[in-house]
């Protein structure tokens, strides 16, 4: 038997971050997927989909930074329920070039509801390893 107590430390414990493998070639209008999952307390994030589904509803954080090999100009959404909340613009300055883009929101959603980064062009190259994260947490329920 769980306790009101327990249940309330569970529902407290939610918080995802990721990264990637390798280098990630963008695609149009697709989920970026973090196959490097560094933590996924309450099991909400996908690395298959890319996709974040809220395990519980509260106020989260959500947060990226990304580093890119410009080859084009790359734009970056932040999706909540099929609408962009956020955009993020990297631009393409040089061939010989990298550029960095960050972000952070905070947003209340509803337990089943999705999040996900979707980029709108192709071409360009996201780093691996930690030069790029995506991650959240629910701060408040």
């Amino acid at each position: 038997i769980i306790s009101s107590t327990d249940l309330m430390d569970v529902r407290k414990d939610v918080g995802f971050l990721c990264s990637f493998t390798n280098h990630k070639v963008i695609t149009a209008n697709s989920q970026i997927k973090f196959d490097k999952v560094l933590r996924n307390d309450g099991h909400g994030y996908s690395a298959k989909t890319g996709i974040f589904t809220a395990p519980v509803e509260g106020l989260y954080q959500f947060y990226w930074s990304l580093l890119a090999a410009i080859s084009k100009n790359i734009d970056i959404n932040l999706i909540h329920e099929g609408k962009t909340i956020t955009r993020n613009w990297i631009q393409h300055l040089s061939n010989h070039d990298s550029a960095t883009c960050s972000n952070m929101v905070y947003l209340r959603v509803k337990k089943g509801e999705t999040l996900f980064l979707q980029t709108t062009q192709s071409g360009g190259k996201l780093h691996s390893g930690a030069y790029c994260t995506f991650g959240g947490e629910l701060i408040r329920y």
